[in-house]
């Protein structure tokens, strides 16, 4: 087990995650399908995956950026316009503090894996591999069928 699933599944304040997803062109996408996800490089082919599980995992806090001290100024003279004094900060919804991702086992093209150079003459050609990785969910373009 990874690190975040074992994070998702033991941290009490994350949502239990669900067995399928609606993505943005409103296909719903389940646990066991295949799907495709736009590639790194215009030109490059789709890159494919089958769906292993949907995690849900701690969202990453960044940190604020640095005021100068005419923006803190401002910030407080807002603050004081408003009437908010109080300095406490809001509370955050609980989908704010959980990113829902997706966990793929990748297919690859044979011109991707480092052993076969061969020049493959169907270039929808694909390998299983044992390689998986989460991804946001919004990653997903669509469905696709693997035969084998």
């Amino acid at each position: 087990m990874s690190g975040h699933l074992q994070m998702s599944t033991l941290d009490p304040s994350l949502p239990v995650p669900p067995t399928s997803v609606t993505i943005a062109d409103g296909t719903s996408v389940s646990i066991d399908e295949y799907v495709y996800l736009q590639a790194e490089y215009p030109g490059e082919p789709h890159y494919v995956g089958r769906v292993m599980e949907f995690v849900y995992v701690p969202r990453v806090r960044q940190p604020k950026p640095l005021l100068s001290m005419s923006g803190i100024r401002k910030q407080m003279a807002d603050k004081t316009a408003s009437g908010d004094d109080s300095g406490r900060d809001t509370p955050t919804p609980a989908s704010s503090t959980a990113q829902l991702r997706v966990r793929l086992a990748w297919f690859q093209r044979p011109r991707d894996l480092p052993l076969t150079r061969v020049r493959a003459k169907d270039m929808r050609l694909l390998v299983a591999t044992m390689h998986t990785d989460l991804n946001p969910v919004s990653a997903i373009r669509g469905k696709c069928q693997v035969r084998h």
